[in-house]
């Protein structure tokens, strides 16, 4: 009988460990927001939104605050590992005079963010969707973080 109820409190702390470990997963995982929804935060914010059509991408595109967004909602999600690549290459060409080290953070969710005293920009993938932020002025570093937050990227 004991070696039973050692064995089945064995199983026990293993099934409660794969659902904690399960659960953290879970709370990693980040979902998209649609044009719409990114329209409605930016207003909130204080931005100015314009929506613009093309037949592979429905581009948003936000101003004010010291700040400047692009929203970006692909058809497919090739493009979006292409224009990805374009505007992190634009980051980095931005900051070709500025001392900063970019922060990276690969996978799923990529992330791409160069911040100095005198310019913060911005970019980061969910799904099929990517926005890019910058700060248009130094009083508007701070803010790109802030709006990143409010917009869950």
């Amino acid at each position: 009988m004991k070696r039973f109820t050692r064995i089945s409190m064995a199983l026990l702390m293993c099934v409660i460990l794969t659902a904690l470990a399960g659960c953290s997963k879970i709370s990693r995982i980040k979902n998209s927001i649609s044009g719409d929804k990114f329209t409605e935060i930016a207003e909130n914010y204080g931005l100015e939104v314009e929506k613009k059509d093309n037949s592979s991408v429905t581009t948003y595109i936000a101003q004010g605050n010291d700040i400047y967004a692009e929203f970006y909602v692909f058809d497919k999600n090739s493009y979006v590992t292409t224009s990805y690549q374009y505007i992190t290459g634009n980051i980095e060409s931005a900051f070709e005079n500025i001392s900063a080290e970019p922060e990276t953070r690969d996978g799923e969710y990529p992330r791409f963010q160069m911040k100095a005293d005198s310019l913060n920009a911005v970019a980061s993938v969910i799904g099929n969707t990517m926005v890019y932020v910058y700060s248009t002025s130094a009083s508007g570093i701070d803010n790109v973080d802030e709006f990143m937050e409010k917009v869950g990227y």
